[in-house]
């Protein structure tokens, strides 16, 4: 059930996009935008499994787990800085992905705001594996339902609110 309600967002976020402003920019830097900021929060996704394995039946080795995703996804979060906010931005988004230098520009400012998003993965995939560890998974599926709903309101209101704006004078 998890993995179902991660996957659903991703189709929300997709519907959102092509109704919010730039909607072609935003639909065509969309998925270079999660490409890349995928490669730095990727191995958060196998750290929860190394968390439960590691931990300890007793949970005696938390201390060290935590330390090593914190290590992990600060590092992360500050390699991806690195390239969001020099000169290496243009040249992943322009020579590498293949967008134009007005798409590159467009898709820039999305990755900085993503900056924190590996560390925060990593965060997350250790607190579940803690959580799987205290066999409280209901509490992870809850969790990801609760993400799959605030990223739903979230963009309903802001790009719905925005629509609105735009569109509400075109209905009168």
């Amino acid at each position: 059930l998890t993995s179902v309600l991660s996957l659903i967002t991703l189709p929300v976020i997709t519907f959102f996009m092509g109704h919010s402003r730039n909607p072609i920019e935003s639909l065509a830097v969309l998925p270079v935008i999660n490409g890349f900021v995928f490669l730095f929060r990727s191995g958060a996704f196998a750290y929860q499994e190394v968390a439960v394995a590691l931990t300890g039946l007793h949970r005696e080795h938390e201390a060290e787990v935590r330390r090593v995703a914190r290590l992990l996804g600060g590092t992360a979060s500050a390699v991806l800085a690195v390239v969001a906010l020099t000169p290496l931005a243009d040249l992943w988004f322009e020579s590498v992905s293949g967008l134009t230098p007005d798409m590159a520009r467009f898709a820039l400012w999305p990755v900085r705001i993503l900056v924190l998003l590996p560390a925060l993965e990593y965060l997350l995939q250790s607190q579940r594996a803690f959580l799987i560890l205290s066999r409280r998974t209901r509490s992870v599926t809850m969790g990801t339902g609760v993400e799959a709903v605030g990223i739903s309101v979230t963009l309903a209101v802001c790009v719905g609110g925005y629509m609105m704006l735009v569109d509400g004078p075109r209905h009168r």
